[in-house]
């Protein structure tokens, strides 16, 4: 008597776990390294986005206390001659004034961009764990995610050039004040502003090169045959 037609039995070796599960034709699969590098790389952007939205949900609902408690929490440096230490303070207090104007002026935009990020940064997290649990659908849901976070980051990357660009044309309005400490200060704030636009590039770059390969290596066919459930008649 032969097992030909015999019904499934996991126990046989030929039905391996962890990484492999049976493919379209009866036959093991494992899932690819690259599948599960691109999974786990959106898993961590998805939980890293996630924390970031609140935070920065948080901040903003909370904007103007901090604002005041920063200003409060002031002191000047011991030991400065009383025309430094004015010059410095004057300074601080412009620049601080141009900071709150730009992000008041930007508030809305940011509020929709973290509104956003949290949502793509769950969907990212949910199509993530899903897509390395080999679920069926889960492969076309995070190809899906992965185009529209492009887009998002394209958008979120110009919003914050723009904001970096007007903060730093409004600092270059100051005029020197002659003082050695308050023109650090204000040469330092340019080059935040300045660094902050260079780093919204450089990251949103980053994160859309990777989302692109990654929607393109979850298209490719020998991934695609990976997802494809099997049929009555295969099981």
């Amino acid at each position: 008597m032969t097992t030909s037609g015999m019904p499934f039995d996991p126990r046989q070796p030929r039905y391996p776990s962890g990484d492999s599960t049976e493919g379209v034709d009866g036959a093991p699969r494992r899932r690819p390294g690259g599948l599960t590098a691109v999974c786990v790389i959106a898993i961590v952007l998805g939980a890293l986005g996630l924390c970031m939205s609140l935070v920065g949900l948080a901040s903003l609902a909370f904007q103007d206390k901090l604002e005041e408690f920063a200003m409060r929490q002031q002191q000047p440096p011991p030991g400065m001659p009383d025309g430094f230490l004015k010059a410095q303070m004057e300074m601080q207090k412009k620049i601080q004034e141009i900071q709150q104007n730009v992000t008041h002026r930007y508030r809305g935009a940011n509020m929709g961009i973290l509104l956003l990020n949290l949502v793509f940064a769950s969907s990212l997290l949910a199509g993530g764990i899903m897509t390395l649990k080999m679920n069926p659908t889960a492969r076309t849901f995070l190809v899906g995610v992965f185009a529209a976070v492009i887009v998002f980051e394209i958008v979120r990357t110009v919003v914050t050039v723009f904001m970096q660009l007007d903060m730093f044309a409004e600092l270059s309005t100051i005029p020197s004040v002659g003082s050695g400490p308050a023109d650090v200060i204000l040469t330092f704030a340019k080059v935040v502003a300045i660094g902050g636009m260079a780093f919204g590039i450089v990251l949103g770059l980053g994160k859309v090169i990777f989302y692109a390969i990654g929607a393109c290596y979850l298209r490719r066919p020998n991934i695609r045959q990976l997802f494809q459930a099997p049929t009555t008649d295969q099981m």
